[in-house]
């Protein structure tokens, strides 16, 4: 970690060991070669029994990577200069040498480097395998786990030396990938008797199963209600990539209720943004452009825009998200119209029902908007009269 020494008030970095929890001063972060000073904080780092690599912003958009062996913390090796168009990511360290991932937004490339910093192997990943999220090394091989969809991915490997990538036969966990230096221990998906974790020397194989994941417990993740219907989000289907979508039909009759059978919905949904309304189902699906709200109405699909949320009333889906502050109003009825909201670059989050539209503005204050006629009214806001009963701190 880093922290400013109260030496020479330079930023330090530190080593904590574990299990005894002793501190050493590894000495003073490299100095900016623009600022002539020690940066502030480092953003990306990884450490092993030798060394620690770690990555910095020095010159405006300019990111360095530093290898510090811990035997002589002086002698610091840069490994790499990037330019803004580039952006880093999966620092990692191991079997003598540095790895990470590449990025200019067209192609990502993994980069393998000495310690020394007398060489470097890059291996161009096909655009069509997605982002990737997670790497390790062996001495022979690079690993990665790349993926469309953010929820199921695939582990792929590349000689240390460079060369083609390989793409081991099932799907694995984002994320999950390890390695002890001669082989990667990836987190298989499956059903019950095959998932777990598997070691393997390369992606070409053979996998040994070490561990088996055993049935888990059935858990939902979203749920949405409607007149004489429910629908959900869970785990039912291990074989999908993700979460699935369902459905059961509701018969109400005195005090009783009566469920009917579970329909699926889809086979790629996520945790967010389930709605219901009439026959129709609205559910977030990954994409490899981020999340996007899908409707169905159990013979026909469409996928709409972005968001992390879909929300059903008649014919009409409401998407968007905080994040984006991008949010729409679909009509299935012209079309699947899209139409932006009002105040959506300042909202926080909408409302629907019917032809009534409310939003909440990122300064407090609550908006309404009657589609039918266009007239808007704020409902909370402005500035607090006598008589107003107002709280803070």
């Amino acid at each position: 970690y880093t922290e400013v020494s109260p030496g020479d008030g330079l930023p330090h970095l530190y080593d904590y060991g574990i299990p005894a929890g002793s501190v050493t001063d590894l000495g003073a972060v490299p100095t900016d070669p623009y600022y002539g000073t020690a940066p502030s904080d480092i953003g990306n780092a990884s450490a092993s029994s030798d060394g620690l690599v770690f990555g910095y912003l020095s010159n405006p958009g300019e990111y360095e990577i530093y290898y510090l062996p811990f035997a002589n913390p002086s002698e610091v090796v840069n490994l790499e200069n990037y330019s803004s168009a580039a952006a880093l990511s999966d620092l990692t360290l191991a079997v003598g040498s540095a790895a990470w991932i590449e990025n200019d937004g067209a192609t990502q490339v993994v980069v393998r480097a000495k310690l020394d910093g007398s060489s470097r192997v890059e291996a161009p990943l096909p655009s069509s395998d997605g982002r990737t999220l997670g790497i390790a090394l062996t001495t022979n091989f690079t690993g990665v786990i790349t993926t469309p969809n953010y929820i199921l991915g695939n582990f792929e490997t590349v000689p240390a030396a460079g060369g083609s990538f390989t793409t081991y036969a099932n799907p694995v966990v984002v994320g999950n990938v390890a390695s002890d230096g001669t082989n990667f221990v990836v987190d298989q998906s499956g059903d019950p008797s095959g998932a777990g974790l598997y070691s393997m020397s390369s992606a070409a194989g053979p996998a040994t199963q070490i561990l088996s994941a055993g049935p888990a417990a059935l858990v939902a993740r979203s749920i949405a209600t409607s007149p004489g219907r429910v629908a959900w989000s869970d785990n039912q289907d291990a074989s999908s990539a993700g979460l699935t979508a369902w459905n059961r039909d509701l018969t109400i009759s005195g005090s009783t209720i009566t469920a009917g059978d579970p329909t699926l919905v889809a086979q790629n949904a996520t945790m967010y943004g389930i709605s219901t309304s009439g026959r129709r189902v609205a559910y977030v699906v990954p994409t490899q452009v981020g999340p996007q709200t899908a409707v169905t109405d159990g013979s026909t699909s469409v996928t709409l825009g972005l968001g992390w949320s879909g929300v059903l009333s008649g014919m009409r889906v409401l998407t968007g998200s905080p994040w984006v502050n991008d949010w729409a109003i679909y009509d299935l009825a012209k079309n699947d119209t899209r139409t932006s909201l009002p105040d959506s670059g300042n909202a926080f989050t909408y409302a629907l029902w019917g032809d009534e539209l409310v939003w909440l503005a990122t300064d407090g204050s609550v908006s309404f908007e009657d589609l039918s006629t266009g007239s808007t009214v704020q409902v909370v806001g402005g500035t607090a009269t006598s008589g107003d009963l107002v709280s803070g701190g």
